[in-house]
C-alpha cells in the first residue's frame, strides 16, 4: 500500500502554520486540517481559518458560564460582540455569549498573526517558484 506523503517543503509549511496556531489561546481549539495543495496564498490560510472559527460553538451550560466567568465576568465583552452583530436580549443565553466571546477572542488572535501566516506562506510560495 502507497503512502501518500507530503514534500518536505509541504510539510513545513503546514508544520509552520500549525506552530503559529497552536501558539495561541483561542485559535488552537480551531481544527486546522488544510491540504498544501489548497494553499496558492495566506489569504487561502486566513479565509480557511475564519470559517473555522464561524464552527466555534460552546455548547453546555456549565461550559459556558465557565468561559465567561473565567474570560468575561462582567460580560461587557461580549454583550458589547452580541450587540454589534445585531443580537437582542431574547436571542442571548450563556451558550451564545460563550460562543461569540470565543469567536472573536479567535479571530483577533488570527489578525495577530495574520503576517506571521503571510510570511510562511510567501517564503513556502517562493521556494516553490524556484524549484520549477
Amino acid at each position: 500500500m502507497k503512502k501518500n506523503r507530503m514534500t518536505e517543503k509541504e510539510e513545513s509549511v503546514i508544520d509552520k502554520i500549525q506552530d503559529l496556531i497552536d501558539d495561541t489561546e483561542w485559535l488552537s481549539d480551531v481544527s486546522f486540517d488544510m491540504d498544501e495543495d489548497e494553499i496558492s496564498s495566506a489569504d487561502d490560510v486566513v479565509n480557511y481559518l475564519e470559517d473555522r472559527i464561524n464552527e466555534i460553538e460552546v455548547i453546555y451550560y456549565d461550559r459556558a458560564m465557565k468561559v465567561l466567568s473565567e474570560h468575561d465576568a462582567s460580560l461587557q465583552d461580549s454583550l458589547g460582540y452580541a450587540d454589534e452583530m445585531g443580537y437582542s436580549c431574547g436571542d442571548l443565553n450563556s451558550e451564545t455569549l460563550a460562543t461569540i466571546l470565543c469567536q472573536e477572542k479567535a479571530r483577533e488572535e488570527l489578525y495577530d498573526i495574520r503576517d506571521d501566516i503571510e510570511e510562511v506562506v510567501g517564503e513556502w510560495l517562493e521556494s516553490d517558484e524556484d524549484d520549477e
